[in-house]
C-alpha cells in the first residue's frame, strides 16, 4: 500500500466514522487528488483510489449529489480497491 492512498483511506474513515466533518474531507481529499494528479511517481493504487472517489465526490461538492449518497459511494470506492 501507498502512503498516499493510506492517507484518502484514512480520511475516508474519519469522515464515514463522523470523526471530520464534509468540509475537512474536502480539504484532506483535494489536496491528496492534486499530488496524486501532479506527480509522476504517485502509483497505481493511489490512482485508482483518487479516480473512484473523484466522481462522487464532485457531484457532492456540487450540489448534484446528497451527503449519504455521497457516504454510499464513498464505502463503495475504498472497499472496491481494499478487496482487490
Amino acid at each position: 500500500m501507498s502512503e498516499i492512498a493510506d492517507y484518502i483511506r484514512e480520511a475516508s474513515r474519519e469522515y464515514l466514522a463522523n470523526e471530520i466533518d464534509a468540509d475537512a474531507f474536502r480539504q484532506a481529499f483535494a489536496g491528496a487528488y492534486h499530488y496524486v494528479r501532479t506527480r509522476a511517481s504517485a502509483d497505481d493504487e493511489a490512482n485508482q483510489l483518487a479516480s473512484r472517489i473523484m466522481t462522487s465526490f464532485a457531484e457532492f461538492a456540487g450540489g448534484h449529489r446528497d451527503e449519504e449518497s455521497f457516504r454510499k459511494a464513498l464505502v463503495e470506492a475504498v472497499a472496491h480497491l481494499t478487496t482487490i
